[in-house]
């Protein structure tokens, strides 16, 4: 789903800083209006930033490389790889989003980190299963002992 990233001058009572774009929580936030505070809003810059991110205002400001894109499966996966896990967003995001629209973001990398956390916390929150076939070879359990796990 293609989302409607227009900067707005302030963000939660917060000038946005010049020359930026909100990115992640902030952007789907803003972009799907949804009503949820956003802890620390990130945005990316239009120029390089020394030492790739900063903060400033309020506001955790990333180096123009970090550039997601215009996706809400960009910011999806920029939130859940770059900033601390809210579920209360997430889960009203996934709400706003169609289900298909996640399945065709899940089937793109089926394998891939953010992906998979997108797949797990959707089913989680929702409580609705993606019509996706599991992964082969990529299990939660291969990565642990099981029997010391599990016992």
């Amino acid at each position: 789903m293609l989302l409607k990233l227009e900067t707005p001058a302030s963000f939660q009572d917060e000038i946005v800083p010049k020359g930026t774009q909100l990115a992640g929580w902030a952007a789907l936030v803003q972009a799907l209006g949804l009503q949820a505070p956003v802890r620390q809003p990130s945005c990316v810059s239009e120029k390089h930033i020394g030492g790739s991110q900063r903060e400033e205002g309020g506001f955790r400001i990333f180096d123009k490389r970090y550039q997601p894109g215009d996706q809400f499966a960009d910011h999806l996966a920029f939130a859940l790889r770059h900033e601390n896990i809210d579920l209360m967003i997430l889960k009203r995001a996934f709400e706003a989003e169609s289900k298909a629209d996640l399945e065709e973001y899940v089937r793109s990398t089926p394998s891939g980190t953010q992906t998979r956390r997108a797949w797990f916390f959707y089913e989680l929150l929702t409580g609705q299963m993606l019509d996706i076939e599991d992964a082969p070879n990529v299990t939660a359990v291969d990565a642990l002992d099981a029997k010391t796990y599990f016992t």
